[in-house]
């Protein structure tokens, strides 16, 4: 009984690895801005991200679905209210996920966001917001929903520049 106890854990722990390591591999990746990275107001931020090739994962996924584009979003929420519908703008849209063939190695791209000037953040003030910046993969309408990738959300710490208010 002990023994047909084990073999039924054995094997549902292998089939929880072999799931965890063929279904959602997330193909993209967030270098830059990093989780709570303070970024300053009325500043270019510059974001880099890389588009994983499937060859390098170990193990490698059988399909891997790559998303067709990537979007990102400015998104704050009161500090404490865990709101399912944050305040929100279009950071950047149209973000390119294009890989390399055969997904043999890994292509970095970089592309740039303006933080909101210090008028955005006397209404929104910092000490009662939380920032994020949430990289949304995109894909075609053929894309098989079970291996997609989740949005990627990166806290961010804003400093705010008065030096210079009201003319910030």
């Amino acid at each position: 009984m002990a023994l047909t106890h084990t073999y039924n854990m054995s094997i549902l722990f292998l089939l929880l690895l072999l799931t965890l390591t063929c279904f959602g591999q997330d193909l993209i990746q967030i270098d830059s801005p990093t989780n709570g990275q303070t970024v300053t107001s009325k500043t270019r931020l510059d974001v880099s991200y890389t588009v994983i090739g499937a060859q390098t994962l170990s193990p490698a996924p059988v399909n891997a679905t790559y998303p067709s584009s990537m979007t990102a979003s400015f998104q704050w929420s009161q500090k404490g209210n865990n709101n399912d519908n944050p305040f929100s703008f279009s950071a950047l849209g149209g973000l390119n996920t294009r890989h390399y063939a055969a997904g043999i190695q890994n292509k970095g791209y970089t592309a740039s966001f303006n933080v909101p000037n210090c008028h955005f953040f006397s209404r929104y003030n910092p000490s009662n917001y939380d920032f994020h910046l949430v990289f949304t993969p995109l894909y075609s309408e053929e894309s098989g929903s079970s291996e997609l990738q989740e949005p990627i959300s990166v806290a961010l710490n804003v400093q705010v520049n008065n030096a210079s208010f009201p003319k910030c």
